[in-house]
């Protein structure tokens, strides 16, 4: 199991917050995230690397958010 920390842009509300951990949670490989809007981030717990691009995709279909690993 490993963790890594993103940050997220395009949040604004609760209900952001509430789409993207579903939207990450459904992402194959996935197993638990933690999504803040201050300030925006996620962790995410997962069994194995997930490349980014797959996480940018799961959060695309629902909407303008960005998700970049922080270094």
């Amino acid at each position: 199991m490993m963790n890594k920390e993103y940050k997220v842009e395009g949040m604004s509300c609760g209900g952001c917050v509430a789409s993207v951990k579903k939207a990450l949670l459904q992402t194959p490989g996935v197993q638990d995230v933690t999504v803040t809007l201050q300030p925006p981030a996620a962790q995410v717990s997962m069994d194995e690397s997930i490349p980014e691009a797959d996480l940018q995709k799961a959060l695309g279909i629902i909407g303008n958010y960005k998700i970049t690993e922080n270094e």
